[in-house]
Protein backbone atom coordinates (compact mmCIF):
# COMPACT_ATOMS: atom_id res chain seq x y z
CA UNK A 1 0.00 0.00 0.00
CA UNK A 2 0.91 3.50 -0.04
CA UNK A 3 3.37 5.84 -1.98
CA UNK A 4 3.18 4.66 -5.72
CA UNK A 5 1.36 1.02 -4.10
CA UNK A 6 4.13 1.10 -1.28
CA UNK A 7 5.07 -1.24 -3.70
CA UNK A 8 1.90 -2.69 -3.09
CA UNK A 9 2.79 0.19 -5.61
CA UNK A 10 2.06 -0.65 -9.15
CA UNK A 11 6.11 -1.79 -9.15
CA UNK A 12 5.07 -4.81 -7.47
CA UNK A 13 2.06 -6.17 -9.57
CA UNK A 14 3.94 -4.97 -12.77
CA UNK A 15 7.19 -6.78 -11.65
CA UNK A 16 5.47 -9.99 -10.49
CA UNK A 17 3.01 -10.24 -13.62
CA UNK A 18 6.14 -9.97 -15.58
CA UNK A 19 7.92 -12.43 -13.56
CA UNK A 20 4.85 -14.81 -13.99
CA UNK A 21 4.40 -14.17 -17.76
CA UNK A 22 8.06 -14.73 -18.55
CA UNK A 23 8.70 -18.00 -16.36
CA UNK A 24 10.50 -20.35 -17.85
CA UNK A 25 10.68 -18.78 -21.73
CA UNK A 26 13.23 -15.87 -20.81
CA UNK A 27 16.52 -17.52 -19.39
CA UNK A 28 15.45 -16.43 -15.53
CA UNK A 29 17.16 -18.88 -13.08
CA UNK A 30 14.76 -21.03 -11.16
CA UNK A 31 14.54 -24.45 -9.07
CA UNK A 32 12.14 -26.64 -8.64
CA UNK A 33 11.39 -26.75 -4.78
CA UNK A 34 8.79 -27.49 -1.74
CA UNK A 35 6.04 -23.93 -1.71
CA UNK A 36 7.54 -23.04 1.22
CA UNK A 37 8.28 -19.34 2.85
CA UNK A 38 10.68 -20.16 5.57
CA UNK A 39 12.88 -16.95 4.69
CA UNK A 40 14.06 -15.55 7.54
CA UNK A 41 12.78 -12.35 6.80
CA UNK A 42 9.09 -13.48 7.42
CA UNK A 43 9.75 -14.66 10.61
CA UNK A 44 10.52 -11.42 11.61
CA UNK A 45 7.49 -10.60 14.88
CA UNK A 46 7.03 -7.43 16.92
CA UNK A 47 4.94 -6.61 19.80
CA UNK A 48 1.54 -5.37 19.87
CA UNK A 49 1.84 -2.38 22.07
CA UNK A 50 -1.71 -0.84 23.50
CA UNK A 51 -2.07 2.74 21.88
CA UNK A 52 -0.77 5.48 23.78
CA UNK A 53 -2.91 8.37 25.08
CA UNK A 54 -2.53 9.98 21.90
CA UNK A 55 -3.06 6.96 19.60
CA UNK A 56 -6.10 6.75 21.72
CA UNK A 57 -7.67 9.48 20.89
CA UNK A 58 -6.35 9.01 17.20
CA UNK A 59 -3.52 9.91 14.67
CA UNK A 60 -3.14 11.51 11.41
CA UNK A 61 -1.62 9.56 9.00
CA UNK A 62 0.03 11.63 6.24
CA UNK A 63 3.38 11.31 4.10
CA UNK A 64 5.78 13.71 4.54
CA UNK A 65 8.84 14.46 2.77
CA UNK A 66 11.91 12.72 4.74
CA UNK A 67 15.24 14.82 5.85
CA UNK A 68 17.19 13.92 3.96
CA UNK A 69 15.10 14.02 1.17
CA UNK A 70 16.06 10.00 0.15
CA UNK A 71 15.12 6.61 1.89
CA UNK A 72 16.96 3.85 1.14
CA UNK A 73 15.14 -0.22 1.42
CA UNK A 74 16.43 -3.40 1.06
CA UNK A 75 14.45 -6.13 0.24
CA UNK A 76 13.61 -9.35 -1.24
CA UNK A 77 10.99 -11.34 -3.58
CA UNK A 78 10.34 -15.29 -2.69
CA UNK A 79 8.00 -16.72 -5.67
CA UNK A 80 6.71 -19.77 -6.63
CA UNK A 81 5.03 -20.57 -9.73
CA UNK A 82 2.78 -24.00 -11.50
CA UNK A 83 2.22 -25.65 -7.80
CA UNK A 84 2.18 -29.34 -8.56
CA UNK A 85 1.72 -31.98 -5.27
CA UNK A 86 3.89 -29.32 -2.94
CA UNK A 87 6.58 -28.57 -5.00
CA UNK A 88 6.85 -25.38 -8.01
CA UNK A 89 9.29 -23.18 -9.69
CA UNK A 90 10.74 -20.58 -7.09
CA UNK A 91 12.33 -17.59 -8.14
CA UNK A 92 13.92 -15.20 -5.64
CA UNK A 93 15.17 -11.46 -5.85
CA UNK A 94 17.21 -9.37 -4.05
CA UNK A 95 15.89 -5.68 -4.64
CA UNK A 96 17.44 -2.11 -3.73
CA UNK A 97 14.91 0.43 -3.37
CA UNK A 98 15.82 4.08 -3.34
CA UNK A 99 12.90 6.90 -2.78
CA UNK A 100 14.19 10.31 -3.54
CA UNK A 101 11.78 13.76 -2.15
CA UNK A 102 11.75 17.32 -3.21
CA UNK A 103 8.81 19.80 -2.74
CA UNK A 104 5.89 20.35 -5.64
CA UNK A 105 3.81 23.06 -4.29
CA UNK A 106 2.26 24.97 -1.37
CA UNK A 107 0.07 22.27 -0.25
CA UNK A 108 2.47 19.85 1.26
CA UNK A 109 2.45 17.88 -2.51
CA UNK A 110 6.08 16.38 -3.40
CA UNK A 111 7.75 14.58 -6.24
CA UNK A 112 8.78 11.24 -5.46
CA UNK A 113 11.19 8.93 -7.72
CA UNK A 114 11.92 5.72 -6.80
CA UNK A 115 14.11 3.19 -8.21
CA UNK A 116 14.29 -0.27 -7.63
CA UNK A 117 17.15 -2.13 -8.70
CA UNK A 118 16.99 -5.77 -9.11
CA UNK A 119 19.71 -8.80 -9.01
CA UNK A 120 19.41 -12.01 -11.37
CA UNK A 121 18.80 -9.98 -14.37
CA UNK A 122 15.93 -8.38 -13.16
CA UNK A 123 17.30 -5.27 -14.07
CA UNK A 124 15.63 -1.77 -12.56
CA UNK A 125 12.28 -0.16 -12.27
CA UNK A 126 12.29 3.99 -12.45
CA UNK A 127 9.28 5.26 -11.34
CA UNK A 128 8.35 9.03 -10.65
CA UNK A 129 4.91 10.98 -9.70
CA UNK A 130 3.64 13.98 -7.73
CA UNK A 131 1.71 12.70 -4.72
CA UNK A 132 -0.05 14.40 -2.15
CA UNK A 133 0.33 14.33 1.33
CA UNK A 134 -2.85 11.46 1.49
CA UNK A 135 -1.33 9.32 -0.89
CA UNK A 136 -3.31 10.22 -4.06
CA UNK A 137 -1.18 10.55 -7.31
CA UNK A 138 -1.68 13.69 -8.56
CA UNK A 139 0.69 13.87 -11.64
CA UNK A 140 1.78 10.53 -13.25
CA UNK A 141 5.05 11.14 -14.93
CA UNK A 142 6.84 7.57 -16.08
CA UNK A 143 6.78 3.98 -14.66
CA UNK A 144 9.27 2.01 -16.60
CA UNK A 145 11.20 -1.27 -16.54
CA UNK A 146 14.73 -2.30 -18.23
CA UNK A 147 16.28 -5.75 -17.91
CA UNK A 148 17.75 -8.42 -20.00
CA UNK A 149 14.38 -10.07 -19.67
CA UNK A 150 12.44 -7.22 -21.52
CA UNK A 151 10.71 -3.98 -20.96
CA UNK A 152 7.21 -2.75 -19.75
CA UNK A 153 6.25 0.76 -19.50
CA UNK A 154 3.35 1.37 -17.53
CA UNK A 155 1.19 4.05 -20.07
CA UNK A 156 -0.95 5.93 -17.55
CA UNK A 157 -1.39 5.54 -13.82
CA UNK A 158 -4.02 6.65 -11.24
CA UNK A 159 -4.78 6.20 -7.14
CA UNK A 160 -7.10 7.94 -4.84
CA UNK A 161 -6.12 8.77 -1.54
CA UNK A 162 -4.53 6.04 0.33
CA UNK A 163 -4.98 7.78 3.71
CA UNK A 164 -8.24 9.16 5.41
CA UNK A 165 -8.48 13.17 5.85
CA UNK A 166 -8.95 12.47 10.08
CA UNK A 167 -7.23 10.99 12.59
CA UNK A 168 -7.54 7.15 12.84
CA UNK A 169 -8.03 5.20 15.85
CA UNK A 170 -7.19 1.02 16.09
CA UNK A 171 -10.28 -0.79 14.36
CA UNK A 172 -11.00 1.85 11.75
CA UNK A 173 -10.78 1.15 7.99
CA UNK A 174 -10.66 2.89 4.78
CA UNK A 175 -10.43 2.43 1.02
CA UNK A 176 -9.07 3.38 -1.83
CA UNK A 177 -8.23 2.65 -5.69
CA UNK A 178 -5.87 2.20 -8.32
CA UNK A 179 -5.74 2.11 -12.38
CA UNK A 180 -3.41 1.41 -14.62
CA UNK A 181 -2.38 0.13 -18.21
CA UNK A 182 0.81 -1.65 -18.61
CA UNK A 183 2.56 -2.29 -22.58
CA UNK A 184 5.08 -4.93 -22.17
CA UNK A 185 7.91 -5.67 -25.05
CA UNK A 186 9.64 -8.79 -25.03
CA UNK A 187 10.80 -11.71 -27.65
CA UNK A 188 8.88 -14.21 -25.90
CA UNK A 189 5.97 -12.28 -25.50
CA UNK A 190 3.86 -10.45 -27.87
CA UNK A 191 1.02 -8.64 -25.74
CA UNK A 192 -1.70 -7.64 -28.58
CA UNK A 193 -2.91 -4.87 -26.52
CA UNK A 194 -1.83 -2.96 -23.40
CA UNK A 195 -2.77 -3.92 -20.02
CA UNK A 196 -5.70 -3.02 -18.16
CA UNK A 197 -5.50 -3.26 -14.41
CA UNK A 198 -8.03 -2.08 -11.89
CA UNK A 199 -6.90 -2.89 -7.75
CA UNK A 200 -9.22 -1.75 -5.27
CA UNK A 201 -8.01 -2.15 -1.28
CA UNK A 202 -9.20 -1.91 2.03
CA UNK A 203 -7.34 -0.45 4.67
CA UNK A 204 -7.15 -1.19 8.47
CA UNK A 205 -5.78 -0.03 11.30
CA UNK A 206 -4.83 -2.91 13.15
CA UNK A 207 -2.50 -1.08 16.46
CA UNK A 208 0.90 0.26 17.03
CA UNK A 209 4.11 -1.31 17.56
CA UNK A 210 7.90 -0.68 17.38
CA UNK A 211 10.24 -1.08 14.47
CA UNK A 212 13.10 0.53 13.47
CA UNK A 213 13.57 2.03 16.81
CA UNK A 214 10.43 3.90 16.30
CA UNK A 215 6.81 3.53 17.11
CA UNK A 216 5.08 3.28 14.09
CA UNK A 217 1.16 2.32 13.33
CA UNK A 218 0.24 -1.19 11.87
CA UNK A 219 -1.85 -0.84 9.25
CA UNK A 220 -2.70 -4.07 7.22
CA UNK A 221 -4.36 -3.85 3.34
CA UNK A 222 -6.30 -6.25 1.63
CA UNK A 223 -6.64 -5.38 -2.19
CA UNK A 224 -8.09 -7.43 -5.02
CA UNK A 225 -6.79 -7.48 -8.62
CA UNK A 226 -8.82 -9.11 -11.80
CA UNK A 227 -7.51 -8.65 -15.55
CA UNK A 228 -8.08 -10.03 -18.98
CA UNK A 229 -4.39 -10.53 -20.27
CA UNK A 230 -4.20 -11.13 -24.39
CA UNK A 231 -0.82 -12.07 -25.60
CA UNK A 232 0.62 -13.90 -28.88
CA UNK A 233 3.12 -17.23 -27.32
CA UNK A 234 4.58 -18.65 -30.12
CA UNK A 235 2.89 -17.52 -32.61
CA UNK A 236 -0.63 -18.48 -30.86
CA UNK A 237 -2.69 -16.19 -29.59
CA UNK A 238 -3.40 -16.60 -25.77
CA UNK A 239 -6.25 -14.87 -22.97
CA UNK A 240 -4.84 -15.43 -19.55
CA UNK A 241 -7.83 -14.15 -16.73
CA UNK A 242 -6.59 -13.11 -14.13
CA UNK A 243 -7.33 -12.78 -10.39
CA UNK A 244 -4.98 -11.75 -7.66
CA UNK A 245 -5.58 -11.52 -3.82
CA UNK A 246 -3.01 -9.24 -1.96
CA UNK A 247 -2.17 -8.99 1.94
CA UNK A 248 0.21 -6.43 2.98
CA UNK A 249 1.48 -5.00 6.80
CA UNK A 250 2.88 -1.62 6.45
CA UNK A 251 4.76 -0.29 9.54
CA UNK A 252 4.25 3.13 8.98
CA UNK A 253 6.36 6.05 11.05
CA UNK A 254 3.28 8.03 11.70
CA UNK A 255 5.36 10.90 13.22
CA UNK A 256 7.55 11.34 10.27
CA UNK A 257 5.36 10.22 7.47
CA UNK A 258 7.37 7.79 5.88
CA UNK A 259 7.17 3.75 5.74
CA UNK A 260 9.91 1.78 7.51
CA UNK A 261 8.75 -1.54 6.69
CA UNK A 262 6.03 -3.54 4.71
CA UNK A 263 5.32 -7.50 4.16
CA UNK A 264 3.33 -8.58 1.43
CA UNK A 265 1.59 -11.91 0.42
CA UNK A 266 -0.06 -12.42 -3.08
CA UNK A 267 -1.88 -15.18 -4.11
CA UNK A 268 -2.72 -15.38 -7.87
CA UNK A 269 -4.98 -17.87 -10.00
CA UNK A 270 -4.21 -17.87 -13.69
CA UNK A 271 -6.01 -19.37 -16.48
CA UNK A 272 -5.83 -19.54 -20.24
CA UNK A 273 -9.11 -19.08 -21.48
CA UNK A 274 -10.23 -22.20 -23.65
CA UNK A 275 -7.63 -24.72 -22.30
CA UNK A 276 -7.08 -26.96 -19.61
CA UNK A 277 -4.07 -24.56 -18.38
CA UNK A 278 -4.26 -23.10 -14.96
CA UNK A 279 -1.78 -21.82 -12.00
CA UNK A 280 -1.87 -21.17 -8.48
CA UNK A 281 1.52 -18.49 -8.28
CA UNK A 282 2.67 -17.94 -4.19
CA UNK A 283 4.60 -14.97 -3.24
CA UNK A 284 5.93 -13.22 -0.54
CA UNK A 285 7.72 -9.97 -0.05
CA UNK A 286 9.96 -7.98 2.49
CA UNK A 287 10.91 -4.14 2.33
CA UNK A 288 12.62 -2.46 5.47
CA UNK A 289 13.72 0.91 5.58
CA UNK A 290 17.83 0.99 5.88
CA UNK A 291 19.75 2.79 8.79
CA UNK A 292 21.49 5.80 7.38
CA UNK A 293 25.14 5.32 8.24
CA UNK A 294 26.34 7.83 10.62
Amino acid sequence: MLQSRMFRTFRRFVFLSFVFAMAGCAGLTFQTAPVTFAHPFFQTNFADLPPNETESAGVPLVFKIPEPNTLFYKGSILLFAQEKEGKAMKFDFNIVRSEEYAPAGDEGDFMQEIVHDIDKGGGRIDEKMTVSPNGAVKKFIKGEHRSELGKFDVATYKRTPTFPDHSVKVGDSWSYEEELSIKIRSFWVKQKKPSEKKIITQATLKGFTTAAGKRVAVILTESQEKSLEEFSFLFKDIQIDVDSKIEEIVYFDYAAGIVVRRLTNTLTNSAVLGTSFSDVGKSQMYFYLEEPKR
